[in-house]
Formats: C-alpha cells, sequence, structure tokens
C-alpha cells in the first residue's frame, strides 16, 4: 500500500491500492484531493492519463474536440472521499450503479442512490464521497474538449435511470469497458484516437437512453413512454398519409394538448414535425432504392404537393430530392 500526505485531521488518510499506482499521482496532481480509503478497493481499475498525454489530446484533430483524461471503476469503495477546493479544468462524469453516496456543489449538497448518475462542471469546488454503510459502486470518467459542454444538457443534481431504462444499461457499461481496455493496451494514438470515439459514442448513448429510451427500445418507466414509442409504430405503419394529432390523441385517450406536450417533451419535437421527418426519411430510402418519380414519391409518403414536397425535404435535408438522388453514396 501506499500512504500519501498526512492531513492536519490525522483520521483523514490518502491509501492508495499499489497495483493502481497511478492514483498516487493523481493526488499530487490535484493537489487539494483527498482520497479515505481504510482498504484498497478489490477490484479497482483506473487510469490517469499523464499531463503530455493530455496535451497531445487536446492538440490532435481527432481528439480534441471530446477525449477522456481520466477514467475508472471503484467497486463497493468503503470510505471513498474527494474534496476538491481548487478547482480543475476537467468535467466529472459518476454514474453509481451500486450502493449509495453523495457530492457538493455550489453548497448543496445531493444525495445519489443506485442508478443515478451526475456531472460536475470544470472550475467549480466540490467534494463527493461513498455512503458510510452501503458504499457505493462507481464508474468515472474526467473528460474535456472544446465540445464536452454540448454532452452535458443536465444542469446540476441527479439524474436517475428508471427501472425499464436500465433494461439497456449493458450498453454504457460496455462502452466504459471498451475505453478502459483500450488505454490498457498503452497510449498511443490510435488508442487514444478509438477510445476519444468511443467516448462520444458513449455520451450519445447516455442522452438517447435518458430523454428518449424508447428510441433504442427501453421505454421509461411510465405508460405515457409505450404511447410515444407507439405513437412513433403508428406514423411509420402510415406513411403515407398524414396522422392529425387529434386522431392520435384520440387513440390512447388524451386531449391534443396534453398529447402534444407529451410528445414534445418526450422527443423534443412536435407530433407533426416528427411526422414529416419520418415521411422525408422515408423518401430518402425511394430515392435510393427506388426509380420512382419525385411526384411519385411525395404521393406515397402523404404529400399531394410536390412543390411542397421539394420545399420540405430541401429544408431538413439540406438539398432538394433531385441533388439527393443523383449525389454517390455508398
Amino acid at each position: 500500500m501506499y500512504r500519501a500526505h498526512q492531513s492536519d485531521d490525522s483520521s483523514i488518510n490518502g491509501f492508495f491500492n499499489k497495483k493502481d499506482g497511478l492514483l498516487l499521482y493523481n493526488y499530487y496532481l490535484y493537489g487539494m484531493e483527498t482520497l479515505k480509503i481504510s482498504n484498497g478497493f478489490q477490484g479497482e481499475r483506473a487510469f490517469i492519463l499523464p499531463p503530455a498525454v493530455r496535451m497531445r489530446l487536446a492538440e490532435m484533430p481527432e481528439t480534441s474536440l471530446l477525449h477522456v483524461t481520466d477514467i475508472g471503476y471503484y467497486p463497493n469503495a468503503k470510505s471513498h472521499y474527494c474534496m476538491r477546493t481548487e478547482p480543475i479544468d476537467q468535467y466529472i462524469f459518476i454514474f453509481c450503479v451500486k450502493g449509495k453516496g453523495w457530492y457538493e456543489l455550489d453548497g448543496r449538497r445531493f444525495e445519489v442512490n443506485s442508478k443515478d448518475f451526475f456531472i460536475i462542471p470544470p472550475g467549480t469546488p466540490h467534494s463527493y464521497g461513498a455512503d458510510v454503510d452501503s458504499p457505493w459502486t462507481i464508474y468515472w470518467i474526467h473528460f474535456r474538449g472544446t465540445c464536452a459542454s454540448v454532452y452535458v444538457p443536465y444542469g446540476n443534481g441527479v439524474l436517475t435511470f428508471t427501472e425499464k431504462a436500465w433494461i439497456n444499461i449493458h450498453l454504457l457499461l460496455n462502452r466504459f469497458e471498451d475505453m478502459m481496455n483500450t488505454l490498457e493496451k498503452g497510449y498511443n494514438a490510435e488508442s487514444l484516437i478509438y477510445t476519444s470515439s468511443v467516448l462520444h459514442h458513449f455520451f450519445g448513448t447516455l442522452r438517447l437512453m435518458y430523454r428518449t429510451p424508447e428510441m433504442i427500445g427501453a421505454p421509461v418507466d411510465s405508460d405515457a413512454s409505450d404511447v410515444i414509442s407507439y405513437s412513433i409504430k403508428l406514423m411509420n405503419e402510415n406513411i403515407g398519409r398524414t396522422l392529425r394529432i387529434s386522431e392520435l390523441a384520440s387513440y390512447f385517450g388524451y386531449s391534443s394538448a396534453y398529447y402534444s406536450t407529451l410528445f414534445s417533451k418526450s422527443t423534443g419535437m412536435t407530433p407533426a414535425a416528427y411526422q414529416i421527418q419520418l415521411k422525408m426519411i422515408r423518401a430518402c430510402s425511394l430515392l435510393d432504392f427506388t426509380d420512382l418519380r419525385i411526384n411519385q414519391i411525395c404521393h406515397m409518403v402523404g404529400i399531394e404537393d410536390p412543390y411542397y414536397f421539394t420545399r420540405v425535404f430541401t429544408k431538413i435535408m439540406g438539398v432538394s430530392p433531385k441533388s439527393y438522388r443523383s449525389d454517390k453514396k455508398g
């Protein structure tokens, strides 16, 4: 065991498992970080990328948008504690898969339970730690990049996966393992680029699972999510006509106003806009794989006016139907 700097409080010591000696480096790197661990975390893994590698990640065009600086897994992390009074320049993502913990930010304390995650923004003093009686098991990532803020649209506070969303949690955990397994093989350019690409995938999956889990087959824990999922199914099955909002709402026994609010909250789009998007996606497929004329295709997706179809297609896809078809693909 390695023993880190002794705190003024004799009850607070930093202990680090020998096989993960990089944690000792982490302590000195962040200065005011204090880890309290009465015993090493059996089965823990951690990768703390050296400053030279971090600088390389920030400069490489393939990784500068988003990249990992530290990543790890702490199982049953008894007495885990971290306090940073001096802010760091990375986002911190912590995902609790078992047990309990807490974190403090901007003078507020948040309780963390199994199936919860939270993100601490850079430049903010903070602290976090495991529950005394039921210590958490966590996956964690420090990350940064010029587009890192795009992946954290959640705000402060604890966010929770519902039971039904939890069905697909393996999609996230597999990405974690993929990143750690890749870094374990070294910090060469290809490993770093691959890890960065997986991190993009990880946060895209996280956002989809949390906001619209029905899109990946894991509906949120409410009947409303089934309504949205089945609504999209109905839209696709009736792509040759336009389903009115009142028609859809009536099918599920809702008012039009309530249904529209429910749909928009779940998908980020109104039912009408979503239906148009599905029609344009189907039109793309017909343009790609058939010789049908454009005026035939517009009728097949339930739009009578070819000129209106062309305007809408161009607005959504960025090119006209004719240009889209002539563009070489595949």
